[in-house]
């Protein structure tokens, strides 16, 4: 996008697409804590946000993203110049459970409230992964395991950069 784009088209497409995402976050009871280009860091069960139900509240949250984006590329086309319409655009979400640290990180010039851990870092991976496993959303086995009832497909163990053994993991 950024080469067929002009720069202000992107942010203001960008800032629509983040706009849709956020909502559907926060009405699961996710706190967003960074933006990372396109990507997007929520929490579930941090001290902003205790909660009990984190692994439910983040699957739902994320079905609730895949909503929204269908709905966000209703009137869209995959060409970005053909009638004045916005490209059609894509997510992949990747969802872990575990515990974190939370708090805010950075200098005095700048800090932001995030969560560190490796339940964060297994949940960027896994968001990663979605495009070469053809699954929208990819949940860790903690993930799943702390769901009662949940229809996803056990995939095969994957190497996991970071990680000194392969990790279970399930696509919804």
């Amino acid at each position: 996008l950024t080469e067929r784009l002009a720069p202000e088209t992107l942010v203001d497409l960008i800032n629509q697409y983040m706009t849709a995402m956020v909502s559907a976050i926060v009405d699961q009871g996710g706190v967003v804590t960074r933006f990372g280009g396109d990507s997007i860091l929520a929490v579930f069960g941090s001290p902003l946000n205790y909660m009990t139900d984190h692994a439910d509240q983040a699957v739902n949250a994320a079905f609730h993203m895949r909503q929204a984006l269908q709905e966000f590329n209703q009137n869209a086309t995959s060409d970005p110049f053909a009638n004045g319409r916005q490209p059609v655009l894509e997510n992949g979400i990747g969802i872990a459970t575990g515990p974190v640290i939370a708090g805010n990180v950075g200098g005095k010039e700048r800090i932001e409230y995030t969560v560190m851990g490796d339940a964060a870092n297994l949940a960027s991976r896994l968001e990663g992964m979605t495009l070469e496993h053809s699954y929208p959303i990819l949940i860790s086995e903690k993930t799943f395991d702390a769901i009662d009832t949940l229809n996803a497909r056990l995939l095969p163990d994957v190497p996991v950069k970071g990680k000194a053994k392969p990790v279970t993991i399930y696509g919804l």
